[in-house]
Protein backbone atom coordinates (compact mmCIF):
# COMPACT_ATOMS: atom_id res chain seq x y z
CA UNK A 1 0.00 0.00 0.00
CA UNK A 2 0.99 3.64 -0.41
CA UNK A 3 1.83 5.24 2.90
CA UNK A 4 2.22 9.02 3.15
CA UNK A 5 4.33 9.54 6.27
CA UNK A 6 3.00 13.07 6.77
CA UNK A 7 -0.68 12.82 5.92
CA UNK A 8 -1.49 9.19 6.77
CA UNK A 9 -0.24 8.77 10.31
CA UNK A 10 -1.85 5.94 12.22
CA UNK A 11 -3.19 6.14 15.76
CA UNK A 12 -5.22 3.30 17.28
CA UNK A 13 -5.51 1.17 20.38
CA UNK A 14 -4.15 -1.89 18.60
CA UNK A 15 -2.25 -1.87 15.29
CA UNK A 16 -1.23 -4.75 12.99
CA UNK A 17 0.38 -4.15 9.57
CA UNK A 18 1.12 -6.82 6.97
CA UNK A 19 2.43 -6.81 3.39
CA UNK A 20 4.58 -4.12 1.85
CA UNK A 21 4.54 -0.36 2.08
CA UNK A 22 5.43 2.22 -0.56
CA UNK A 23 6.52 5.23 1.48
CA UNK A 24 5.52 8.60 0.03
CA UNK A 25 6.36 12.15 1.02
CA UNK A 26 9.82 11.22 2.28
CA UNK A 27 11.54 14.06 4.11
CA UNK A 28 15.01 14.51 5.54
CA UNK A 29 15.30 14.39 9.29
CA UNK A 30 12.79 12.90 11.70
CA UNK A 31 9.03 12.60 11.43
CA UNK A 32 7.43 11.96 14.80
CA UNK A 33 4.38 9.92 15.70
CA UNK A 34 4.03 8.14 12.40
CA UNK A 35 2.36 5.21 14.17
CA UNK A 36 1.01 5.50 17.72
CA UNK A 37 -0.60 2.70 19.71
CA UNK A 38 -2.68 3.78 22.71
CA UNK A 39 -2.86 0.31 24.16
CA UNK A 40 -0.58 -2.59 23.17
CA UNK A 41 3.07 -2.20 22.18
CA UNK A 42 3.93 -2.18 18.50
CA UNK A 43 5.44 -5.22 16.80
CA UNK A 44 8.94 -3.79 16.37
CA UNK A 45 10.34 -6.66 14.29
CA UNK A 46 7.48 -6.56 11.80
CA UNK A 47 7.57 -2.77 11.47
CA UNK A 48 11.32 -2.80 10.95
CA UNK A 49 10.79 -5.22 8.07
CA UNK A 50 8.16 -2.96 6.55
CA UNK A 51 9.63 0.52 7.08
CA UNK A 52 13.39 0.13 6.72
CA UNK A 53 14.21 1.49 3.28
CA UNK A 54 17.46 2.28 1.53
CA UNK A 55 17.06 4.74 -1.35
CA UNK A 56 19.73 6.18 -3.60
CA UNK A 57 20.03 9.38 -1.58
CA UNK A 58 18.30 8.41 1.66
CA UNK A 59 18.13 5.72 4.32
CA UNK A 60 14.87 5.47 6.29
CA UNK A 61 14.80 3.72 9.67
CA UNK A 62 12.08 3.41 12.35
CA UNK A 63 12.71 4.59 15.89
CA UNK A 64 10.51 3.28 18.72
CA UNK A 65 9.72 5.27 21.86
CA UNK A 66 7.14 5.35 24.64
CA UNK A 67 7.65 1.70 25.54
CA UNK A 68 7.41 0.61 21.91
CA UNK A 69 4.00 2.26 21.51
CA UNK A 70 5.22 5.06 19.21
CA UNK A 71 7.12 4.79 15.96
CA UNK A 72 9.00 7.72 14.47
CA UNK A 73 10.80 7.65 11.12
CA UNK A 74 14.30 9.04 10.67
CA UNK A 75 15.63 9.82 7.17
CA UNK A 76 19.37 10.27 6.74
CA UNK A 77 20.04 11.72 3.31
CA UNK A 78 22.77 13.16 1.15
CA UNK A 79 22.38 15.74 -1.57
CA UNK A 80 22.35 14.83 -5.24
CA UNK A 81 25.48 16.93 -5.62
CA UNK A 82 27.29 14.88 -2.97
CA UNK A 83 26.28 11.64 -4.65
CA UNK A 84 27.52 12.76 -8.09
CA UNK A 85 30.85 13.86 -6.61
CA UNK A 86 31.32 10.47 -4.96
CA UNK A 87 30.32 8.46 -8.03
CA UNK A 88 32.29 9.92 -10.94
CA UNK A 89 29.61 11.95 -12.66
CA UNK A 90 30.78 14.57 -15.14
CA UNK A 91 31.27 18.07 -13.78
CA UNK A 92 28.21 19.50 -15.52
CA UNK A 93 26.01 16.72 -14.19
CA UNK A 94 27.21 17.62 -10.70
CA UNK A 95 26.44 21.31 -11.22
CA UNK A 96 22.94 20.54 -12.48
CA UNK A 97 22.35 18.12 -9.58
CA UNK A 98 23.21 21.01 -7.25
CA UNK A 99 20.47 23.06 -8.91
CA UNK A 100 18.01 20.30 -8.07
CA UNK A 101 19.19 20.27 -4.46
CA UNK A 102 18.23 23.93 -4.08
CA UNK A 103 14.86 23.64 -5.84
CA UNK A 104 12.16 22.67 -3.34
CA UNK A 105 9.57 21.21 -5.79
CA UNK A 106 11.87 18.29 -6.69
CA UNK A 107 13.06 17.28 -3.22
CA UNK A 108 10.56 14.48 -2.87
CA UNK A 109 11.53 13.15 -6.27
CA UNK A 110 15.22 13.10 -5.34
CA UNK A 111 14.65 11.26 -2.07
CA UNK A 112 12.50 8.62 -3.78
CA UNK A 113 15.13 7.62 -6.35
CA UNK A 114 16.36 4.04 -6.24
CA UNK A 115 19.19 3.91 -8.80
CA UNK A 116 21.98 5.98 -10.32
CA UNK A 117 20.31 5.61 -13.70
CA UNK A 118 17.18 7.32 -12.38
CA UNK A 119 19.25 10.29 -11.20
CA UNK A 120 21.01 10.47 -14.57
CA UNK A 121 17.65 10.50 -16.31
CA UNK A 122 16.25 13.44 -14.35
CA UNK A 123 19.49 15.40 -14.89
CA UNK A 124 19.60 14.58 -18.60
CA UNK A 125 16.99 17.11 -19.86
CA UNK A 126 18.88 19.95 -18.18
CA UNK A 127 21.97 19.14 -20.26
CA UNK A 128 20.52 21.39 -22.97
CA UNK A 129 22.35 24.06 -20.98
CA UNK A 130 25.60 22.19 -21.61
CA UNK A 131 25.31 22.15 -25.38
CA UNK A 132 24.37 25.84 -25.28
CA UNK A 133 27.73 26.40 -23.59
CA UNK A 134 29.53 24.20 -26.10
CA UNK A 135 28.19 26.08 -29.09
CA UNK A 136 29.99 29.24 -28.06
CA UNK A 137 32.68 27.49 -30.11
CA UNK A 138 30.40 27.27 -33.17
CA UNK A 139 31.25 30.69 -34.70
CA UNK A 140 35.00 30.19 -34.15
CA UNK A 141 35.64 28.61 -37.54
CA UNK A 142 38.89 30.42 -38.51
CA UNK A 143 37.53 32.31 -41.56
CA UNK A 144 40.91 34.00 -42.08
CA UNK A 145 42.49 30.63 -42.93
CA UNK A 146 40.20 30.16 -45.92
CA UNK A 147 40.98 33.71 -47.03
CA UNK A 148 44.73 33.21 -46.58
CA UNK A 149 44.52 30.06 -48.70
CA UNK A 150 43.89 32.43 -51.59
CA UNK A 151 46.67 34.84 -50.69
CA UNK A 152 49.55 32.82 -49.32
CA UNK A 153 50.47 30.37 -52.03
CA UNK A 154 52.41 32.38 -54.59
CA UNK A 155 53.66 35.85 -53.78
CA UNK A 156 55.47 36.52 -57.05
CA UNK A 157 54.87 36.97 -60.75
CA UNK A 158 57.48 37.00 -63.52
CA UNK A 159 61.00 36.47 -62.23
CA UNK A 160 63.86 38.55 -63.57
CA UNK A 161 66.03 35.65 -64.72
CA UNK A 162 69.21 37.72 -64.42
CA UNK A 163 68.76 37.86 -60.67
CA UNK A 164 69.34 35.26 -58.01
CA UNK A 165 66.51 32.72 -58.03
CA UNK A 166 66.01 33.15 -54.27
CA UNK A 167 65.85 36.95 -54.36
CA UNK A 168 62.17 37.80 -54.37
CA UNK A 169 62.93 41.45 -53.87
CA UNK A 170 63.56 41.54 -57.60
CA UNK A 171 60.16 40.15 -58.53
CA UNK A 172 58.35 42.14 -61.20
CA UNK A 173 55.38 42.70 -58.89
CA UNK A 174 53.58 44.67 -61.54
CA UNK A 175 52.38 41.28 -62.79
CA UNK A 176 51.50 40.12 -59.29
CA UNK A 177 47.95 40.11 -58.11
CA UNK A 178 46.93 37.06 -56.06
CA UNK A 179 48.41 34.45 -58.35
CA UNK A 180 47.33 31.65 -56.06
CA UNK A 181 46.83 29.48 -59.10
CA UNK A 182 50.36 28.10 -59.57
CA UNK A 183 54.03 28.38 -58.77
CA UNK A 184 55.42 28.87 -62.21
CA UNK A 185 55.40 32.36 -63.75
CA UNK A 186 53.84 30.99 -66.91
CA UNK A 187 50.96 29.49 -64.96
CA UNK A 188 50.19 32.86 -63.36
CA UNK A 189 49.69 34.56 -66.72
CA UNK A 190 47.75 37.38 -65.06
CA UNK A 191 46.68 40.60 -66.69
CA UNK A 192 47.17 44.04 -65.24
CA UNK A 193 43.66 43.99 -63.81
CA UNK A 194 43.17 46.02 -60.66
CA UNK A 195 40.23 43.97 -59.38
CA UNK A 196 39.59 40.33 -58.70
CA UNK A 197 36.35 38.60 -57.78
CA UNK A 198 36.22 35.22 -56.08
CA UNK A 199 33.54 32.92 -54.76
CA UNK A 200 33.74 29.65 -52.88
CA UNK A 201 31.54 27.11 -51.18
CA UNK A 202 32.82 25.10 -48.24
CA UNK A 203 31.89 22.34 -45.81
CA UNK A 204 33.41 21.63 -42.41
CA UNK A 205 32.69 18.71 -40.06
CA UNK A 206 34.11 18.47 -36.55
CA UNK A 207 33.94 15.84 -33.81
CA UNK A 208 34.60 16.98 -30.23
CA UNK A 209 35.07 14.14 -27.76
CA UNK A 210 33.68 14.38 -24.25
CA UNK A 211 35.75 14.79 -21.10
CA UNK A 212 35.25 15.09 -17.34
CA UNK A 213 33.28 18.31 -17.92
CA UNK A 214 30.93 17.59 -20.77
CA UNK A 215 29.32 14.93 -22.92
CA UNK A 216 30.90 15.92 -26.25
CA UNK A 217 29.20 16.77 -29.52
CA UNK A 218 29.59 17.02 -33.28
CA UNK A 219 29.38 20.07 -35.52
CA UNK A 220 28.75 20.60 -39.18
CA UNK A 221 29.03 23.82 -41.20
CA UNK A 222 28.25 24.53 -44.82
CA UNK A 223 28.51 27.97 -46.34
CA UNK A 224 29.86 30.34 -48.92
CA UNK A 225 32.34 33.21 -49.12
CA UNK A 226 32.47 35.95 -51.72
CA UNK A 227 35.24 38.52 -52.00
CA UNK A 228 36.49 41.41 -54.09
CA UNK A 229 40.19 42.32 -54.11
CA UNK A 230 41.75 45.56 -55.30
CA UNK A 231 45.43 46.05 -56.12
CA UNK A 232 46.96 49.37 -55.05
CA UNK A 233 50.34 49.81 -56.62
CA UNK A 234 52.77 46.91 -56.83
CA UNK A 235 52.98 45.94 -53.17
CA UNK A 236 49.49 46.23 -51.64
CA UNK A 237 46.22 44.41 -52.18
CA UNK A 238 43.11 45.32 -50.17
CA UNK A 239 40.00 43.21 -50.06
CA UNK A 240 36.43 42.86 -48.79
CA UNK A 241 34.71 39.57 -48.04
CA UNK A 242 31.24 38.41 -47.02
CA UNK A 243 30.52 34.98 -45.59
CA UNK A 244 27.33 33.10 -44.82
CA UNK A 245 27.37 29.84 -42.93
CA UNK A 246 24.78 27.40 -41.64
CA UNK A 247 26.50 25.64 -38.72
CA UNK A 248 24.94 23.33 -36.20
CA UNK A 249 26.08 21.36 -33.17
CA UNK A 250 24.32 18.29 -31.85
CA UNK A 251 24.42 15.35 -29.47
CA UNK A 252 21.81 13.02 -28.01
CA UNK A 253 20.34 15.81 -25.86
CA UNK A 254 19.80 18.69 -28.25
CA UNK A 255 20.75 20.41 -31.47
CA UNK A 256 21.66 24.06 -31.96
CA UNK A 257 21.54 25.48 -35.47
CA UNK A 258 22.56 28.97 -36.57
CA UNK A 259 22.45 31.41 -39.44
CA UNK A 260 25.94 32.92 -39.31
CA UNK A 261 26.74 36.14 -41.20
CA UNK A 262 30.22 37.63 -41.35
CA UNK A 263 31.70 40.70 -43.02
CA UNK A 264 35.46 41.13 -43.18
CA UNK A 265 38.33 43.02 -44.70
CA UNK A 266 41.82 41.75 -45.39
CA UNK A 267 45.00 42.88 -47.05
CA UNK A 268 48.39 41.72 -48.30
CA UNK A 269 51.47 43.93 -48.05
CA UNK A 270 54.90 43.25 -49.53
CA UNK A 271 57.89 44.78 -47.72
CA UNK A 272 61.21 43.88 -49.31
CA UNK A 273 61.24 40.05 -49.32
CA UNK A 274 58.62 39.69 -46.57
CA UNK A 275 54.88 39.42 -47.09
CA UNK A 276 52.16 40.10 -44.52
CA UNK A 277 48.51 39.04 -44.64
CA UNK A 278 46.06 40.73 -42.26
CA UNK A 279 42.37 40.01 -41.59
CA UNK A 280 39.59 41.52 -39.48
CA UNK A 281 35.99 40.35 -39.40
CA UNK A 282 32.74 40.69 -37.46
CA UNK A 283 30.00 38.07 -37.32
CA UNK A 284 26.38 37.91 -36.23
CA UNK A 285 24.51 34.68 -35.41
CA UNK A 286 20.85 33.72 -35.07
CA UNK A 287 20.69 30.56 -32.95
CA UNK A 288 17.88 28.05 -32.62
CA UNK A 289 17.96 25.45 -29.85
CA UNK A 290 16.05 22.25 -30.52
CA UNK A 291 15.64 19.80 -27.68
CA UNK A 292 15.41 16.06 -28.25
CA UNK A 293 11.98 15.05 -27.00
CA UNK A 294 11.14 11.40 -27.69
CA UNK A 295 13.86 11.38 -30.38
CA UNK A 296 12.22 14.35 -32.11
CA UNK A 297 14.28 17.55 -32.27
CA UNK A 298 11.59 20.13 -31.52
CA UNK A 299 10.43 22.61 -28.88
CA UNK A 300 12.59 25.45 -30.20
CA UNK A 301 14.19 28.37 -28.37
CA UNK A 302 15.84 31.25 -30.26
CA UNK A 303 18.59 33.65 -29.23
CA UNK A 304 21.38 35.71 -30.83
CA UNK A 305 25.16 35.99 -30.71
CA UNK A 306 28.12 37.92 -32.08
CA UNK A 307 31.70 37.12 -33.01
CA UNK A 308 34.94 38.89 -33.93
CA UNK A 309 38.07 37.73 -35.75
CA UNK A 310 41.55 39.12 -36.35
CA UNK A 311 44.72 37.60 -37.74
CA UNK A 312 48.19 38.72 -38.83
CA UNK A 313 50.35 36.32 -40.82
CA UNK A 314 53.94 36.98 -41.95
CA UNK A 315 55.87 34.74 -44.35
CA UNK A 316 58.86 34.65 -46.66
CA UNK A 317 58.81 32.66 -49.92
CA UNK A 318 61.93 30.68 -50.79
CA UNK A 319 62.38 29.32 -54.31
CA UNK A 320 64.05 25.90 -54.11
CA UNK A 321 63.55 24.94 -57.74
CA UNK A 322 61.99 26.61 -60.72
CA UNK A 323 58.51 25.26 -59.95
CA UNK A 324 58.85 24.59 -56.23
CA UNK A 325 58.51 27.20 -53.48
CA UNK A 326 58.30 26.94 -49.71
CA UNK A 327 57.06 29.72 -47.44
CA UNK A 328 57.84 29.56 -43.70
CA UNK A 329 55.28 31.56 -41.77
CA UNK A 330 54.37 32.86 -38.33
CA UNK A 331 50.99 34.24 -37.32
CA UNK A 332 48.84 35.35 -34.42
CA UNK A 333 45.09 34.62 -34.57
CA UNK A 334 42.30 36.00 -32.39
CA UNK A 335 38.70 34.82 -32.19
CA UNK A 336 35.90 35.72 -29.80
CA UNK A 337 32.21 34.84 -29.62
CA UNK A 338 29.52 35.90 -27.20
CA UNK A 339 25.90 34.80 -27.02
CA UNK A 340 22.80 36.27 -25.38
CA UNK A 341 21.23 34.61 -22.40
CA UNK A 342 17.87 32.90 -22.75
CA UNK A 343 15.20 31.03 -20.81
CA UNK A 344 13.92 27.59 -21.69
CA UNK A 345 11.37 25.28 -20.05
CA UNK A 346 12.91 21.84 -19.59
CA UNK A 347 10.79 18.96 -18.25
CA UNK A 348 8.60 21.49 -16.47
CA UNK A 349 11.59 23.31 -14.98
CA UNK A 350 12.22 26.96 -15.97
CA UNK A 351 15.94 27.00 -16.83
CA UNK A 352 17.80 30.29 -17.19
CA UNK A 353 21.14 30.56 -19.06
CA UNK A 354 22.96 33.87 -18.79
CA UNK A 355 25.00 35.68 -21.45
CA UNK A 356 28.42 34.12 -22.01
CA UNK A 357 31.52 34.40 -24.19
CA UNK A 358 34.52 32.43 -25.44
CA UNK A 359 37.85 33.93 -26.49
CA UNK A 360 41.00 32.43 -28.01
CA UNK A 361 44.41 33.83 -28.99
CA UNK A 362 46.64 31.41 -30.88
CA UNK A 363 50.22 31.59 -32.12
CA UNK A 364 50.61 29.72 -35.39
CA UNK A 365 53.77 28.62 -37.20
CA UNK A 366 54.29 26.42 -40.22
CA UNK A 367 55.35 26.12 -43.79
CA UNK A 368 53.36 26.30 -47.00
CA UNK A 369 54.67 24.90 -50.24
CA UNK A 370 53.73 25.16 -53.88
CA UNK A 371 54.63 23.03 -56.87
CA UNK A 372 53.16 23.97 -60.22
CA UNK A 373 49.38 23.89 -59.71
CA UNK A 374 49.52 22.09 -56.35
CA UNK A 375 50.00 23.51 -52.86
CA UNK A 376 50.33 22.10 -49.35
CA UNK A 377 50.12 23.42 -45.79
CA UNK A 378 51.58 22.16 -42.54
CA UNK A 379 50.90 24.39 -39.53
CA UNK A 380 50.96 24.13 -35.75
CA UNK A 381 48.96 26.33 -33.39
CA UNK A 382 49.34 26.92 -29.67
CA UNK A 383 46.75 28.85 -27.66
CA UNK A 384 48.57 31.45 -25.56
CA UNK A 385 45.60 33.31 -24.07
CA UNK A 386 41.86 33.10 -23.64
CA UNK A 387 39.54 30.25 -22.72
CA UNK A 388 40.14 26.55 -23.20
CA UNK A 389 36.38 25.92 -22.90
CA UNK A 390 33.15 27.86 -22.78
CA UNK A 391 31.46 28.70 -19.50
CA UNK A 392 27.97 29.88 -18.61
CA UNK A 393 26.07 30.46 -15.39
CA UNK A 394 22.83 28.51 -15.22
CA UNK A 395 19.96 28.49 -12.74
CA UNK A 396 16.43 27.22 -12.24
CA UNK A 397 14.08 30.17 -12.00
CA UNK A 398 12.63 30.16 -8.51
CA UNK A 399 15.58 28.29 -7.03
CA UNK A 400 18.08 29.89 -4.69
CA UNK A 401 21.23 28.73 -6.46
CA UNK A 402 23.07 29.13 -9.76
CA UNK A 403 25.96 27.10 -11.09
CA UNK A 404 28.63 27.47 -13.77
CA UNK A 405 28.62 24.91 -16.56
CA UNK A 406 31.78 24.32 -18.58
CA UNK A 407 32.29 23.04 -22.10
CA UNK A 408 34.75 20.41 -23.29
CA UNK A 409 38.37 21.32 -22.69
CA UNK A 410 39.63 21.73 -26.25
CA UNK A 411 43.31 21.92 -25.26
CA UNK A 412 45.98 24.36 -26.41
CA UNK A 413 47.56 22.42 -29.28
CA UNK A 414 46.33 22.03 -32.85
CA UNK A 415 47.89 20.65 -36.01
CA UNK A 416 46.73 21.51 -39.54
CA UNK A 417 47.56 19.58 -42.70
CA UNK A 418 46.14 20.79 -45.98
CA UNK A 419 46.54 20.62 -49.72
CA UNK A 420 44.90 22.14 -52.75
CA UNK A 421 45.14 22.82 -56.42
CA UNK A 422 43.67 24.82 -59.26
CA UNK A 423 43.41 25.07 -63.01
CA UNK A 424 42.63 27.78 -65.50
CA UNK A 425 39.43 27.77 -67.51
CA UNK A 426 40.13 31.00 -69.35
CA UNK A 427 42.56 33.88 -69.61
CA UNK A 428 41.06 35.61 -66.56
CA UNK A 429 39.36 32.76 -64.70
CA UNK A 430 40.55 29.87 -62.54
CA UNK A 431 38.92 27.17 -60.44
CA UNK A 432 40.44 26.11 -57.11
CA UNK A 433 39.87 23.45 -54.46
CA UNK A 434 41.35 22.84 -51.00
CA UNK A 435 41.13 20.26 -48.23
CA UNK A 436 42.29 20.67 -44.62
CA UNK A 437 42.52 18.24 -41.72
CA UNK A 438 42.80 19.69 -38.20
CA UNK A 439 43.76 17.67 -35.16
CA UNK A 440 43.25 19.04 -31.65
CA UNK A 441 43.70 17.49 -28.23
CA UNK A 442 39.99 16.60 -28.06
CA UNK A 443 38.80 17.25 -31.61
CA UNK A 444 39.22 16.38 -35.26
CA UNK A 445 37.84 18.30 -38.22
CA UNK A 446 37.70 18.08 -42.00
CA UNK A 447 37.20 21.10 -44.26
CA UNK A 448 36.71 21.16 -48.02
CA UNK A 449 36.30 24.20 -50.25
CA UNK A 450 35.79 24.76 -53.95
CA UNK A 451 35.60 28.04 -55.79
CA UNK A 452 36.24 30.31 -58.73
CA UNK A 453 38.33 33.45 -59.15
CA UNK A 454 38.33 35.90 -62.03
CA UNK A 455 40.10 39.18 -62.85
CA UNK A 456 38.31 42.21 -64.23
Amino acid sequence: MDFDVVENKIKASEITLNGTVNIKNIQSGQINNVIVSTNTPLDQNRLNGIFIFTKLLATITPEFTNNNKTMNLTTISQTAEQFTLQNNFRNNQTQLAALFDSYAPVQQLLLSLDTREQLEEIIKPLLVAEIAVETQNLPLNHPYLRVFNHLSNLPFGNINKNKNKNNFHNVNSGTLFRCQSACSPAACNLTNSQYEFWFEGYYRAENISGDSNALGYKTSRSGMMVGVDRRIGNNLTTCLVFCYGNPYAYNSIAKIEADDYMFGTYARLKISEIYANAFWGYGYQNYELRRNLANNMNNNTKYNGDSMYASLEVFKPIRLQNNFTVSPLAAIDFQKSWADGFNVNVAGLPLSIVKSDLEQTVLRIGVNSCYKNLRTRLQYGYQVAGDLYGISRTSITGGNNSRILTGTNLGRNTLNVGFGGNFKIGKRTKLFADYDFDLGEHSTSHTGQFGIVTNF
